[in-house]
């Protein structure tokens, strides 16, 4: 199978800018995360409260996956084996998300953190905001990709005719994929 470079972009970007994040803001010397900024506490609730949002709207993504499975576009995705990256495209907005949830639960306890590390020549305070940030930004991102992904099935699969039954040959299949092929 011979990739787009859009493919290509939509499968790696969340990774790929959350890394170069991680990296200018860990390895940046003015980057200084002050640990006891008490509206910092507020920032933390307030990414926990948006990746349980995100993760819940996911979750009815998937649940509305499910209630379309019987659509022609939804069968022919599964035989072109799409369903495997659709699949991993979850999971990684999915899990992504609650270990955000874990890391900021993680950054309340930031005083021992700071504590803890004094000793040692490795910043494991910024390390963790670094990982936090950069986790975000894999959050958000992942969550868009998969709500965009799931917007063009939705509004695919609902111009499409039902079907009495998915047994097809398959040349009715070919000819179903190409008809209903994305586009963009």
């Amino acid at each position: 199978m011979k990739w787009r470079s859009g493919e290509r972009i939509e499968k790696w970007h969340p990774l790929l800018f959350s890394v170069i994040v991680f990296i200018a803001l860990f390895f940046a010397p003015s980057c200084a995360f002050p640990p006891y900024d008490t509206a910092f506490d507020n920032v933390i609730g307030a990414v926990v409260t948006s990746s349980s949002i995100l993760i819940g709207f996911v979750g009815v993504l998937l649940s509305l996956l499910i209630g379309v499975k019987e659509t022609p576009l939804i069968i022919s995705l599964f035989e072109i084996k799409g369903a495997s990256l659709l699949r991993k495209y979850f999971a990684q907005s999915i899990l992504s998300g609650f270990f955000l949830l874990v890391l900021s639960v993680i950054l309340y306890l930031r005083d021992w953190i700071v504590a803890i590390s004094s000793g040692f020549e490795f910043d494991a305070y910024s390390f963790l905001v670094s990982l936090w940030v950069s986790l975000i930004i894999f959050v958000v991102l992942a969550a868009c990709r998969i709500i965009n992904i799931m917007m063009i099935i939705l509004f695919k699969s609902n111009r499409m005719p039902k079907i009495d039954s998915i047994e097809m040959d398959e040349n009715e299949a070919k000819q179903l994929q190409e008809k209903y092929k994305r586009t963009d």
